[in-house]
Formats: C-alpha cells, structure tokens, sequence
C-alpha cells in the first residue's frame, strides 16, 4: 500500500497523525470493515531492543599468535542485530571476524592508521551464536588490541 499524499486521502485510508509534525505516524491502522480495525506496528529490523557494546582490550599479544580480543554469544531466546566493529592496537595487525567459527570478514592495519571498522548493517545474529574478534601481527615486539561489537539485542 502507498502511503497517502493528501489529508484526505490519509484519512481516507485510516493512518494516524502524527500529533508533533503533522506528518505520518510510522503506526497505521488497517481495516478489516469500518468496525474492526487491526491495529499494526511497522518495526525495521533491528531497530528497538537493548543497545548493546561489548569492549575488551588484550596486552602482550605475542607475533604470529591469533588471539582472541571480544567475544560475545547471543544469549538464548534472543537476536543480536550486529552493526559494526571497531577494533585497534598499539602496531601493525590482521584483524578477523568470525561468526559462528567462519570468517566473516578480514581488515589490515598499516603505518600511521592502526584503527579499524567492521561495518555490517543489522546483520541478524541467531541466539548461541558467537561473534568473536581475533587480531594476529608480525611484529617483534609485543603488542595490544582492542575491539567492540555493537548492535541490538531483540
């Protein structure tokens, strides 16, 4: 169904009114007669639930080791909807992102720049599935790491 362009028209089609701006409620009431509307929320995915940040930071990660930096586990009878990470360390590294044991995604830090982000857009994340954030570095010094994994939690 379009969305209606006149007053009229709104009315007509039984969308509610937004009392701030005047324009249409994202809430519209859908009619099966004129005696029994069926009242409809419309809910982009991800939107809504805890908002939810899950930092770490890991030190003297030794050359040519993969190490964990975040983990997170959707817990049971939720989803996660992961918008994006952040991670970065004191050199040069690989960063990984693994979803349920795959790798989801790879990133390389350089010389000055060594900061990074995971852009994934709502990406539904089932309950007991793990996110985890891994770095590796070549350097011959140890190093640190950190990361977060935002997103919402429905």
């Amino acid at each position: 169904m379009a969305l209606p362009t006149t007053r009229a028209e709104r009315d007509k089609e039984a969308f509610k009114e937004n009392s701030i701006d005047g324009g249409v409620d994202r809430r519209a009431c859908i009619t099966n007669g004129p005696s029994n509307p069926v009242p409809v929320e419309i809910v982009e995915d991800g939107a809504g639930g805890d908002v939810t940040n899950i930092f770490n930071q890991v030190t003297n990660v030794a050359s040519g080791s993969p190490t964990t930096i975040t983990s997170y586990t959707v817990p049971i009878g939720k989803v996660f909807f992961l918008k994006g990470i952040n991670a970065s360390g004191s050199n040069r590294a690989k960063f990984t992102v693994k979803i349920g044991g795959s790798s989801e995604s790879i990133k390389r830090t350089y010389q000055p720049i060594f900061n990074v982000k995971f852009d994934f857009f709502n990406l539904k994340v089932s309950a007991g599935v793990t996110i985890l954030v891994e770095v590796e570095h070549d350097r011959s010094s140890v190093n640190e790491f950190d990361s977060n994994i935002m997103g919402n939690l429905v």
